[in-house]
C-alpha cells in the first residue's frame, strides 16, 4: 500500500509539517537548514507511519492463518 494513497496519512503528514513550521519558521533560521530539517522530520514520520502499518498488516495476516488453519483442522475433525 502507498501510504501517500492514504487520506488519513497525507492529513497526518500535513499535520506534522504544520506543526514544524510553527515552531521553528521563526524568521531567524536559514531557509536551506529549515527545508533540510523539515525533510528529516518527514521521513521519519513516513517511517514511523510505515513501520505501524507494516506491523497491522502482519497481525492481521497471523490472525488470518490461524482462522485458516482452525477452519481446516474443524473439517478434518467432520471426515
Amino acid at each position: 500500500m502507498c501510504l501517500l494513497n492514504n487520506k488519513a496519512i497525507i492529513k497526518e503528514i500535513k499535520a506534522e509539517i504544520k506543526h514544524f513550521l510553527e515552531i521553528n519558521d521563526n524568521g531567524q533560521v536559514n531557509p536551506n537548514i529549515l527545508w533540510d530539517t523539515l525533510k528529516a522530520v518527514v521521513r521519519g514520520k513516513f517511517i514511523s507511519l510505515s513501520a505501524a502499518l507494516k506491523k497491522l498488516h502482519s497481525v492481521a495476516q497471523e490472525q488470518s492463518q490461524r482462522e485458516r488453519k482452525r477452519g481446516r483442522d474443524n473439517n478434518i475433525r467432520k471426515v
